[in-house]
């Protein structure tokens, strides 16, 4: 599969120089005060900022259509959301010296594992979903995992059933045991490193988007349904998960008002926020499995 070297993309009139001066699309004067240059030969107008979206096309029309946008790159592509402006981009294509800014893997891949997304070549859900699971650091993987599985619906086995085709692939087991921690409930980052945190301390596995009672709004970031704990993990910094009052400090009334719903259900609802520490999850959720009348130890609970 190849994908068109166009002059100019259609994300912010991405250009390849040497094209719009032999066309007379652009003149050398204007190329030179008025764009910016992204790559080698690949320039966009100096007024905007490049996005990431413009960052992947201007890799593509770099590579000529060659190359097939993977990882955090591919992932962005295809609807995650937590991925950086800044993240690199990251190709399969064998390049000598790629340009600042580019990771180029020589790599083995399947037609079937890439398709074309905005006219750019991508790897597949499938594919990218192996791939970061690969190359990446595990928390920073499944960060992009989960999100990639909330967009598209990417689902473990069959990320697994396509790593079969690569048994000699580098960091296979490293990459199953990732794959494996994919969750596309989890409703932001913060979400999935807590998510994490209790997977790595307890068997127990803790399923995101659980809905405590029938209230619409009665869904909860992450749940033990067995043990009746709730955990949400809000978007906001500690302090802010407060009102201050005459006589101290309480939670935010709807947070109040949610805990209490919870009780009625017999759930207990623990309350986190974006920069909770690992000592602060495992204290907190800890006394919740104490309140439910689980005895905690490393590696597992038992009922009292």
């Amino acid at each position: 599969m190849s994908v068109s070297s166009a002059t100019i993309c259609c994300v912010t009139d991405i250009v390849r120089g040497s094209e719009a001066l032999s066309t007379g699309a652009l003149t050398r004067g204007v190329l030179r005060s008025r764009y910016r240059r992204l790559l080698p030969d690949v320039y966009m107008p100096a007024t905007t900022a490049p996005t990431l979206m413009d960052r992947i096309h201007a890799a593509s029309i770099w590579s000529r259509g060659q190359g097939v946008i993977a990882g955090r790159a591919a992932a962005a592509l295809h609807g995650a959301r937590w991925i950086g402006d800044d993240a690199p981009i990251e190709m399969i294509r064998r390049f000598p010296r790629p340009p600042h800014g580019i990771i180029v893997r020589n790599e083995s891949i399947e037609p079937d594992e890439i398709c074309s997304v905005d006219g750019v070549q991508v790897t597949t859900p499938q594919r990218t979903a192996f791939d970061l699971a690969r190359h990446h650091p595990r928390v920073e993987a499944v960060i992009c995992l989960d999100d990639l599985a909330r967009a598209t619906g990417v689902e473990i086995d069959e990320v697994q059933a396509l790593a079969d085709r690569y048994p000699s692939a580098r960091l296979l087991d490293h990459a199953r045991d990732t794959v494996n921690l994919m969750d596309g409930g989890s409703r932001t980052p913060a979400v999935t490193r807590v998510r994490l945190i209790l997977r790595k301390h307890w068997p127990m596995v803790p399923r995101a988007g659980v809905r405590v009672g029938s209230a619409a709004w009665g869904f909860v970031d992450l749940g033990y349904e067995d043990l009746k704990i709730a955990i949400d993990v809000k978007d906001m910094d500690g302090v802010d998960l407060f009102v201050k009052l005459p006589y101290g400090s309480e939670y935010r009334p709807e947070i109040t008002h949610k805990i209490r719903y919870s009780k009625e259900f017999g759930w207990i609802l623990v309350v986190l926020h974006r920069q909770s520490t690992f000592g602060e999850v495992l204290g907190r959720v800890g006394l919740a499995l104490d309140q439910q009348g689980y005895e905690r130890r490393r590696g597992g609970t038992q009922r009292n």
